[in-house]
């Protein structure tokens, strides 16, 4: 299946979780693979998290190199200046519309179907993990 940057970007984040960090850290999303699951399921996403990973570092590289490109830094913050915003959202979009084929085939066969996730309790929800499954 063909997910874009900004969808990878997102299933990373239901994988893992996301913390906010600051004075006090805020967990905004605690992910999936920190849940309770069966051995097997849990193996299943953690190739899907592997598959993704290198793909989400050079996505973080190239979006530091888009703040810098059109952005000031001060006391360690880039802002972007009123004048560069277009430009920047423009690079930026462009990064994000990138796409990635994940094979899932290649991650967990025909062996993983969206009902493998019935046991799992949570409060979160995951929909690009439930795109990718569902597509399988």
């Amino acid at each position: 299946m063909i997910l874009k940057m900004s969808e990878l970007e997102k299933l990373y984040y239901e994988l893992n979780g996301l913390t906010i960090q600051g004075d006090e850290p805020k967990i905004l999303l605690q992910g999936i693979l920190k849940q309770k699951m069966s051995l097997k399921l849990k193996v299943y996403l953690q190739r899907l998290n592997n598959a993704i990973e290198e793909d989400i570092m050079l996505y973080e590289e190239a979006r530091k190199e888009i703040f810098k490109k059109h952005g000031n830094e001060m006391d360690g913050t880039i802002s972007i200046p009123n004048d560069k915003i277009a430009d920047f959202n423009k690079d930026h979009g462009e990064l994000l519309s990138t796409e990635k084929n994940i094979d899932t085939t290649n991650l967990w066969g025909t062996d993983f179907a969206i009902d493998k996730l019935e046991n799992i309790e949570t409060d979160e929800f995951y929909p690009v993990l439930f795109k990718l499954i569902e597509g399988n």
